[in-house]
């Protein structure tokens, strides 16, 4: 049975030069986090439209319903900010 390497560099796995794994690695997880944080931001602001809630726990709920914890003691009271909770959280988890 024949062994192959795994592939150490990303030329090696789509023919482009330069960079590493770990390179793409990184680049891949800070993408993903500013991404992150970007949409917890966005939420705080459209719940700040929304409730009158402080800002902390406007970002906590927000931080709480995109990772879908969803501890219960904060909840959207008007219809629109219900409307844009389930947006919020399906369009997340795409």
């Amino acid at each position: 049975m024949q062994q192959y390497d795994t592939p150490n560099t990303i030329s090696e796995v789509e023919g482009h030069t330069g960079g590493t794994m770990e390179q793409l690695r990184k680049q891949a997880f800070w993408i993903a986090a500013s991404m992150a944080v970007v949409l917890i931001a966005f939420a705080t602001v459209v719940y700040h439209s929304l409730e009158e809630w402080s800002w902390v726990d406007l970002f906590y709920f927000s931080t709480v319903a995109v990772t879908t914890v969803g501890f219960g003691d904060l909840v959207p009271t008007c219809d629109a900010s219900k409307l844009f909770t389930v947006f919020y959280v399906f369009g997340e988890s795409r």
